[in-house]
């Protein structure tokens, strides 16, 4: 797989490798692949006891607001890789030691003053839990949403009569096609102390 707008591959773990993470965060999220090349060529990575560790502080220190990525360690070709996994970042934009990046298509480009702002812009006029998730419409529990729809409609604001999707999206529950942290914080599996409020909505 090519390097994209979401895959960057690093042969070694360095600056550049923190800045493809801001990148990423700062656009639609994305993967950092070390110990590959750029040419797709598993070269591997050697990891000692604390390595992962360090990587993740030098991640921390040198970002703002701090990035904390998943790290999984995969074995590719008979040799170890490093993978980092940011989603965007919900407060944006990130930076590198106070320098800021996206992503377009393969590459990182640095943020001019306009798209600095207006990334600001975006966060404050969005909440976090306005943000859409990994996870799928289908496992939010329909029982729930019933309710939440009822009683929505009994309170005589406005009505919702439309398919379970419509009102989800009309609600702004469900963006880009996924479901929202409040979405999941509502009506998703986890549990019923968040859901006891959404019946007494």
């Amino acid at each position: 797989m090519p390097e994209s707008q979401h895959i960057e591959y690093k042969k070694s773990f360095g600056k550049e490798t923190i800045i493809s993470l801001v990148s990423f965060a700062n656009t639609s999220g994305g993967k950092v692949i070390v110990g590959v090349g750029d040419n797709g060529m598993v070269y591997g990575i050697k990891i000692g006891p604390e390595t992962i560790q360090r990587f993740l502080n030098e991640i921390k220190m040198a970002t703002y607001p701090q990035l904390l990525p998943k790290i999984l360690v995969e074995d590719r070709d008979g040799k170890k890789v490093i993978v980092f996994e940011v989603s965007e970042y919900p407060v944006k934009p990130v930076s590198f030691k106070n320098r800021y990046y996206k992503r377009v298509h393969n590459s990182n480009h640095v943020l001019n003053l306009d798209e600095i702002i207006d990334l600001q812009q975006q966060s404050l006029s969005q909440s976090y839990d306005a943000y859409p998730q990994k996870q799928l419409v289908s496992e939010l529990q329909l029982g729930l949403i019933d309710q939440f729809v009822s009683r929505v409609n009994d309170r005589g604001r406005f009505k919702l009569y439309d398919d379970v999707l419509t009102n989800l999206v009309k609600l702004q529950f469900v963006r880009e096609g996924r479901p929202t942290l409040a979405a999941i914080l509502l009506f998703g599996n986890h549990g019923n102390s968040i859901h006891k409020s959404v019946i007494l909505f």
